[in-house]
Protein backbone atom coordinates (compact mmCIF):
# COMPACT_ATOMS: atom_id res chain seq x y z
CA UNK A 1 0.00 0.00 0.00
CA UNK A 2 1.10 3.78 -0.75
CA UNK A 3 1.54 6.61 1.25
CA UNK A 4 -1.38 7.97 -0.43
CA UNK A 5 -3.41 5.21 0.01
CA UNK A 6 -2.72 5.01 3.83
CA UNK A 7 -3.76 8.44 4.33
CA UNK A 8 -6.89 7.80 2.22
CA UNK A 9 -7.68 4.68 4.25
CA UNK A 10 -7.27 6.71 7.31
CA UNK A 11 -9.65 9.31 6.16
CA UNK A 12 -11.80 7.29 5.21
CA UNK A 13 -12.56 5.46 8.46
CA UNK A 14 -12.19 8.88 10.16
CA UNK A 15 -15.48 9.80 7.59
CA UNK A 16 -17.07 6.13 8.61
CA UNK A 17 -16.79 6.68 12.02
CA UNK A 18 -18.03 10.16 11.58
CA UNK A 19 -21.29 9.58 10.05
CA UNK A 20 -21.89 5.93 12.10
CA UNK A 21 -22.40 8.78 14.97
CA UNK A 22 -24.34 11.34 13.19
CA UNK A 23 -20.77 13.91 12.96
CA UNK A 24 -21.68 15.03 16.48
CA UNK A 25 -18.64 15.87 18.25
CA UNK A 26 -20.79 14.97 22.15
CA UNK A 27 -21.51 11.70 20.43
CA UNK A 28 -18.20 11.04 19.15
CA UNK A 29 -16.53 12.18 22.82
CA UNK A 30 -18.78 9.96 24.41
CA UNK A 31 -18.03 6.80 22.66
CA UNK A 32 -13.98 7.18 22.81
CA UNK A 33 -14.60 7.74 26.45
CA UNK A 34 -16.47 4.50 26.57
CA UNK A 35 -13.60 2.63 24.50
CA UNK A 36 -10.92 4.11 26.94
CA UNK A 37 -12.74 2.51 29.69
CA UNK A 38 -13.43 -0.88 27.99
CA UNK A 39 -9.26 -0.77 26.87
CA UNK A 40 -8.37 1.03 30.17
CA UNK A 41 -5.45 -1.80 30.21
CA UNK A 42 -4.22 -0.80 26.83
CA UNK A 43 -4.49 2.95 27.06
CA UNK A 44 -1.12 4.09 28.22
CA UNK A 45 -1.70 7.83 29.68
CA UNK A 46 1.64 10.07 29.20
CA UNK A 47 -0.53 13.05 31.21
CA UNK A 48 1.42 12.48 34.08
CA UNK A 49 4.95 12.64 32.56
CA UNK A 50 4.26 15.45 29.86
CA UNK A 51 3.18 18.04 32.90
CA UNK A 52 6.43 17.24 34.50
CA UNK A 53 8.32 18.07 31.42
CA UNK A 54 6.64 21.14 30.94
CA UNK A 55 7.12 22.12 34.46
CA UNK A 56 10.82 21.39 33.64
CA UNK A 57 11.03 23.29 30.66
CA UNK A 58 9.00 26.22 32.35
CA UNK A 59 11.43 26.54 35.36
CA UNK A 60 14.51 26.59 33.37
CA UNK A 61 13.17 29.84 31.41
CA UNK A 62 12.42 31.59 34.47
CA UNK A 63 15.72 30.44 36.07
CA UNK A 64 17.46 32.19 32.83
Amino acid sequence: MMKDEVIAALWKTKEDIAREHGFDVKRLGAMLRERERAYADRVVDWSHSKRRESRAVSEEHEAS
